[in-house]
């Protein structure tokens, strides 16, 4: 027998055995919801950098859903606390082997609230993060070769969401937020804001504040495009006040260094 035979033959027994053990921890995990939502609880957690906790986690596979309850993102470092009561997804792989897509065919979220409070405000530099490494780049190249590419949403709600977040002197507050699809199948995010600087006397109302977002979002890409707009703007500082303002800006969001863009931006 050649070597180039032999070769082939581990290759092959190699492989059997990959996918053996594949479907084996597949099987356990399915047959088990308490170490399924313990593993969720691990991987989220470690994805995050936060504290990921699930009161309630039940799933189904014909068809593919999910439902939770009671989750928690928490972060005592960095002061922050993300609470999602209720989360539904039903979910479908769309595509062939290597292009296929996770598709998030409904998405529900139910009073989700989020504070943050962070001890530099915004004309402060935020410190340098570190880019990832290798191993990350590649978990993610073989989860988008071999599991999906890409998660499309094909449809989301969002109702009752709020937003506190104070960074430094100034506080930014949204609320009444609401999630869903626009006529171009875009994911739309609507809520009021106010952001408050109390000891410059200086305040902005945002009563119509939009943000849209491609409903496709790359596993191997880590850059997030949108673009925000507002209108009836209010802005108010000690000297005097300025009404009725409208403004749009394109945002780029870096999942891996956590970086805020504005790429452009209109006043008028």
């Amino acid at each position: 027998m050649s070597r180039k035979r032999k070769f082939f033959i581990l290759l092959g027994l190699g492989l059997v055995l990959a996918f053996c053990t594949a479907a084996a921890v597949v099987f356990y995990y399915a047959e088990s919801p308490e170490a399924l939502k313990s593993l969720v609880e691990r991987s989220v957690s470690r994805s995050t950098g936060t504290q990921c906790t699930i009161s309630e986690f039940a799933y189904s596979l014909d068809p593919l859903s999910i439902r939770a309850r009671g989750i928690q993102f928490i972060d005592h470092v960095q002061h922050f606390h993300l609470d999602v009561p209720e989360l539904v997804m039903e979910l479908s792989f769309q595509g062939p082997f290597t292009r296929r897509s996770l598709v998030v065919k409904r998405l529900t979220l139910q009073g989700l609230s989020l504070n943050t409070d962070h001890p530099s405000s915004f004309t402060e530099r935020p410190e340098k993060l570190s880019t990832p490494g290798f191993f990350s780049r590649l978990v993610r190249g073989l989860v988008a070769l071999l599991l999906f590419k890409d998660i499309r949403v094909d449809h989301a709600e969002l109702t009752g969401g709020y937003v506190n977040s104070a960074m430094g002197e100034q506080n930014l507050t949204l609320d009444g937020i609401h999630l869903s699809m626009d006529e171009a199948m875009s994911l739309q995010v609507s809520c009021h804001g106010r952001l408050r600087w109390p000891s410059e006397k200086i305040e902005l109302t945002l009563p119509h504040l939009r943000l849209t977002a491609d409903r496709a979002f790359s596993i191997v890409d880590p850059q997030i495009r949108m673009a925000m707009k507002s209108e009836g703007m209010t802005f108010a500082m000690p000297h005097g006040k300025a009404e009725s303002l409208s403004g749009e800006t394109e945002l780029i969001y870096d999942r891996d260094k956590r970086l805020l863009t504005f790429n452009s931006a209109r006043l008028c």
